[in-house]
């Protein structure tokens, strides 16, 4: 993107966008449904020399909503 600007092949408004500030957080709207959940850890094992491993698992909550998500994405 920052070649072709360069070069001026972008349109001028595009040459001159401010990238999006990164690392800010959404703050619920009032009338977003509730949501409590997220993501966990369990013990996946033991390596050979004796550490753990664990893996990242999602609630079933998450689960479910991610679920419906997708299925509005097929619809759409």
């Amino acid at each position: 993107m920052r070649r072709m600007a360069a070069r001026g092949q972008l349109p001028q408004q595009q040459q001159h966008r401010r990238p999006l500030k990164r690392g800010l957080l959404v703050s619920p709207k009032p009338h977003w449904p509730r949501f409590d959940g997220g993501l966990g850890m369990e013990l996946a094992g033991l390596t050979p020399s004796g550490q753990q491993m664990f893996r990242y698992t999602h609630s079933f909550a998450y689960q479910s909503v991610q679920e419906l998500f997708e299925e509005s994405q097929v619809r759409m």
